[in-house]
């Protein structure tokens, strides 16, 4: 585990997820059910790399989600707070999704959606705030955290990042099926955070790309991320393009996990800046953390969701792969590994 070197905290907000097997046909259906939604991939990459995270939440008190994620917080070193109120419309109701890969590619369903996070939570979030603190709001609804929260919270000075996705989501009535689009008030949104992350999945719609230019003239950073070819980060309006780790067929066929790989990249970065890499140094650092979560290894094949992410036991063994330390050489940053004492003896001769 990495030094927090700032001393700081996360604080991570969003909604627990009901995620559904294929052959799931109410939203009460249990068997083959599991954990899902960007906090609960985000909190355990944090608290996994080192960085005290506490995660706000929404979700049924009796919900075996609830549960499931309050395991994973003993399990993982990261507290939990369920801010759901029974008797608010919605309290009753978890999130869920049913999510379908093909090649890579995802459909889903959104059949139910939770209370928002909002002002009258706020007096449960602000004691969990510092001078250090650093917020993340994992999204995976346009919903999930309400305008004045955000308003408040931006106002407290503490550096607010975003993962998008969920803005990006639009939900057909009937059918519950997803689909991309823009969402409305986007400009406000961007400008109460001082870091968006997002992935090219999320902008395939008409105008998509110039939604990016004007996210990128609003927020002060905004990191996408695009699959294997890697991620761009725009900063004062300049853009680097980071490639990602080469993965073969092999690795990225069946087996492999790619369900939380974006909050995976974007928790492990947060994490790696706040322990004092540069923005293109905790990237690259970070494109090696989720790559080490994804690919599929006979050897030691994954269960996909939450418990793919790597241990650090796991993470060590992977970053003295041929592959992972051609990578780092090829882009001049071999001492990424050599800060932890990750490179062998005979890779450092």
């Amino acid at each position: 585990m990495a030094p927090n070197l700032n001393n700081g905290n996360l604080v991570i907000l969003g909604d627990v997820c009901h995620d559904l097997p294929l052959h799931a046909t109410t939203v009460d259906h249990e068997s083959g059910a599991k954990l899902g939604g960007a906090v609960s991939f985000s909190s355990a990459v944090a608290s996994i790399l080192g960085v005290p995270t506490h995660a706000f939440t929404m979700a049924p008190q009796t919900h075996p989600r609830w549960r499931d994620f309050q395991q994973y917080g003993h399990a993982f070193g990261f507290q939990t707070t369920n801010l759901a109120l029974s008797h608010t419309l919605g309290g009753d109701k978890i999130t869920s999704f049913a999510n379908t890969y093909v090649g890579g590619k995802r459909t889903q369903d959104h059949p139910s959606k939770t209370q928002q996070i909002g002002m009258e939570q706020l007096p449960f979030i602000l004691p969990h705030l510092n001078s250090e603190s650093q917020v993340l709001i994992g999204t995976v609804t346009s919903d999930e955290v309400s305008l004045d929260l955000l308003r408040a919270l931006h106002g407290t000075g503490v550096p607010i990042s975003m993962t998008m996705q969920g803005y990006f989501r639009r939900v057909h009535p009937d059918s519950k099926r997803v689909t991309e689009g823009p969402f409305a008030n986007w400009r406000h949104v961007a400008s109460l955070v001082d870091a968006i992350y997002l992935s090219d999945e999320d902008l395939r719609f008409p105008d998509g790309d110039y939604l990016l230019r004007d996210l990128v003239h609003t927020c002060p950073q905004v990191v996408l991320t695009r699959g294997g070819n890697g991620v761009s980060i725009y900063q004062n309006r300049s853009r680097t393009d980071i490639p990602s780790v080469p993965l073969t067929p092999e690795q990225i066929g069946t087996g492999a996990s790619f369900t939380g790989a974006g909050e995976t990249f974007t928790t492990a970065k947060m994490a790696y800046t706040m322990q004092g890499l540069t923005p293109i140094e905790a990237a690259t650092k970070a494109h090696l953390f989720a790559a080490c979560k994804i690919h599929f290894d006979p050897k030691n094949p994954k269960i996909d969701g939450v418990p793919s992410i790597p241990t650090p036991q796991e993470f060590e063994a992977w970053t003295q792969s041929p592959q992972v330390l051609k990578y780092v050489r090829d882009l001049g940053m071999p001492h990424l590994l050599q800060k932890e004492g990750i490179l062998t003896l005979s890779e450092r001769r």
